[in-house]
């Protein structure tokens, strides 16, 4: 294709993966590149095999620290200002590329699942119902569902 189109390869800026399973194409072995596993692009982690499992647990990893944070000052703050707060920081990381959530493994979904729990126990300050309750109490669904 580069030469077909008068273009010269540039080894450090050209990087390429393989989708679904592995195998070895001897087109790209000439110009000594290597595969790559998973790239970042726009914020979204994409893997080889197109199930954004890297980049679930790296928003779960995100949303969970910023819960920890909210965590600590949640006795300075008033429902309102928590209310704001999980919306904004913590349900906002799940806000963004959508199709990727949507269409990821049942065990990502769980991790969001958890993340979101905690989330509403600490923003209605309620340990003791479930998260279905919490969910009614809060008129609010999980975000696989809403989501949909």
């Amino acid at each position: 294709w580069f030469y077909d189109n008068y273009m010269i390869l540039n080894r450090k800026k050209c990087e390429f993966m393989y989708l679904g399973k592995s195998k070895e194409c001897q087109e790209y072995k000439q110009f000594n590149l290597a595969s790559k596993e998973s790239k970042t692009l726009l914020g979204v982690i994409i893997d080889r095999n197109l199930n954004f499992t890297n980049h679930i647990v790296s928003i779960c990893k995100k949303a969970s620290r910023k819960l920890n944070a909210l965590s600590r000052i949640s006795n300075f703050l008033n429902y309102n200002q928590r209310y704001l707060i999980f919306n904004s920081f913590i349900q906002g990381q799940f806000n963004y590329c959508l199709l990727v959530c949507m269409f990821c493994l049942r065990s990502s979904n769980n991790k969001i699942d958890k993340i979101h729990e905690r989330a509403l126990r600490l923003y209605e300050n309620d340990y003791a119902s479930s998260f279905e309750d919490l969910l009614l109490k809060t008129n609010s669904r999980k975000i696989h569902q809403k989501n949909i």
